[in-house]
């Protein structure tokens, strides 16, 4: 199975701003911003994360490109190392429960995420060992359900506009 997707297929339809998509996958993941440009499994889920975020609408766009770009690596490293051990995955609905990638937030104040230890505080961008106290809410995303749905939706996208 192809781990790329086009550029092009990516921001298809994207409700982000052109600043706000270049933002994510030029200075965040690295991606030359041209159609035919071949993206990566972790630098889509980024782009999705932050279509995410950004119609949740709960979030001020610092704070989603904040939690987008302080992600990534973490993120991206454990797509990565999922991928080289269930390279089926994505086209898959049974997941292996040690290979669920996740993002979440407490509070609305603070976030974790698959591979970070502490916390990210939100109005600070300050990462914190300890909360202050047990959080009341959390919100969690489970970024591999994330890549497996928008991958199904992308791939006839890609050949409908002849990529």
């Amino acid at each position: 199975m192809r781990r790329t997707l086009r550029l092009k297929a990516l921001i298809h339809k994207s409700k982000l701003s052109v600043l706000q998509q270049k933002h994510v996958l030029c200075s965040v993941c690295k991606v030359v911003y041209e159609p035919e440009t071949e993206v990566s499994m972790a630098s889509c889920m980024q782009f999705w994360f932050a279509e995410l975020l950004h119609a949740m609408g709960w979030l001020p766009a610092d704070q989603w490109g904040l939690v987008v770009s302080r992600t990534h690596h973490d993120l991206g490293t454990r797509l990565h190392e999922a991928l080289k051990e269930h390279p089926n995955m994505i086209t898959c609905r049974d997941v292996d429960p040690q290979t669920i990638i996740q993002v979440i937030f407490l509070d609305g104040k603070y976030v974790m995420w698959s591979g970070y230890d502490g916390f990210l505080e939100l109005a600070t961008g300050d990462h914190i060992d300890n909360l202050p106290s047990p959080p009341i809410e959390s919100v969690a995303y489970n970024m591999w359900e994330l890549v497996r749905r928008e991958l199904n939706r992308c791939r006839p996208i890609e050949h409908d506009l002849g990529l």
